[in-house]
C-alpha cells in the first residue's frame, strides 16, 4: 500500500543527494528530487526502506566525465601495448543497430571523444594516434599491421551481448576478417556479469569503473531474500514490464545512469511512466 514519505526518509533522501553531489530543487516539480520522492510514495514502507538502500549506491556518470574515465582507460591500454601507436576507433554496435542506422547509441557518441586534438594534448603526445573508421569495409579488409590496433569502444558493457555482436558485425576471427589478437574492447564502466560472460572470448578488455548487481552482490541471507520479494512486487506493478525488462535486461540488477539510463538498471528507475525519476 502506498505510503507517504516520512520525514526521517526524506532527510535520508535528501542526505544521499548530498552525498553525491545530486541537485536539491524542492520547488521545481519535475527535478529529480522530487522524481525520487514521487517514486517513493507509490510504494510501502518497506518497499521505501529497501530502495533508500539502493539509491545509496546508485552511480550517476555525466557526460562531462566521460573524457576524464577514457583518458585513464587510454593510458592504461598504451601503457600495456607499448609497441601500438596506430589505434582505428570503431563504436561497439550489433547489425541490428548498424542496419536501423542507430545514430543515437552512446558508443556513437563516444567517438567524438577521439576526434580532434584534446585526447593527443590529455596524452602528452603526438606519437600515438587515434583514426575513427569512416569506411570500415576497408580496414577490416587490410592487413593490421604489428604497431596497429583496433579498438571497439561503448560508454557501458552491461550484459556483454552488445561486444558479442560486435565481433561479429566486424567479421572478427572469420575467414574475411580482423584476427581478435587485433582487436581491443574498451568501456567507461563495465558490469560484472557482462565480463565474465565475455570471458569466453578471447578478447582484452579495458574498462574504467566496474559494478555489480545492485541487491544480489551487495546483500547476504534474508536481506536479500527479502529484498528480491519486494522488488518483484514493485515490478509487478509496472505497466509495461517484459521479462527481459525484470531486474534489467539479462537480471544485471545494474543501479547506474550515464548519457543515457542502460535498460540494465532496475526497470523501477526507468520504465514506469509518471513514477520513475529517470526516462529512456
Amino acid at each position: 500500500m502506498p505510503s507517504k514519505l516520512s520525514i526521517s526518509k526524506l532527510d535520508v533522501l535528501g542526505e544521499i543527494f548530498e552525498q553525491k553531489e545530486w541537485p536539491i530543487d524542492h520547488d521545481n516539480g519535475v527535478s529529480r528530487f522530487n522524481k525520487y520522492v514521487k517514486m517513493l510514495e507509490s510504494m510501502s514502507d518497506h518497499e521505501q526502506d529497501m530502495m533508500l538502500e539502493l539509491t545509496k549506491r546508485f552511480m550517476h556518470i555525466k557526460y562531462e566525465d566521460y573524457f576524464t574515465i577514457l583518458l585513464d582507460v587510454v593510458k592504461k591500454i598504451i601503457e600495456e601495448n607499448p609497441q601500438i601507436n596506430q589505434y582505428y576507433v570503431l563504436p561497439a554496435l550489433s547489425k541490428q543497430d548498424e542496419a536501423e542506422g542507430r545514430l543515437d547509441k552512446s558508443s556513437i557518441n563516444l567517438l567524438y571523444l577521439f576526434k580532434g586534438d584534446e585526447l593527443e594534448e590529455a596524452l602528452g603526445t603526438d606519437q600515438i594516434h587515434f583514426q575513427v573508421v569512416k569506411d570500415k569495409e576497408r580496414l577490416l579488409k587490410k592487413e593490421i599491421k604489428n604497431n596497429e590496433k583496433i579498438l571497439i569502444v561503448d560508454d557501458f558493457i552491461g550484459s556483454g551481448e552488445t561486444i558479442e555482436e560486435s565481433l561479429d558485425l566486424y567479421n572478427i576471427n572469420k575467414d574475411d576478417g580482423p584476427d581478435i589478437n587485433n582487436i581491443i574492447v574498451l568501456s567507461l564502466v563495465a558490469h560484472m556479469q557482462g565480463l565474465s560472460y565475455l570471458s569466453k572470448i578471447d578478447v582484452s578488455i579495458y574498462y574504467g569503473i566496474v559494478i555489480h548487481k545492485g541487491i544480489s552482490d551487495n546483500f547476504t541471507g534474508d536481506t536479500k531474500d527479502t529484498y528480491i520479494t519486494l522488488m518483484k512486487q514493485i515490478e509487478d506493478r509496472i505497466p509495461k514490464i517484459t521479462e527481459d525488462n525484470r531486474f534489467g535486461y539479462k537480471q544485471c540488477e545494474a543501479l547506474l545512469h550515464m548519457y543515457r539510463i542502460p535498460n540494465n538498471t532496475f526497470p523501477i528507475y526507468w520504465l514506469h511512466r509518471n513514477i520513475s525519476p529517470y526516462k529512456r
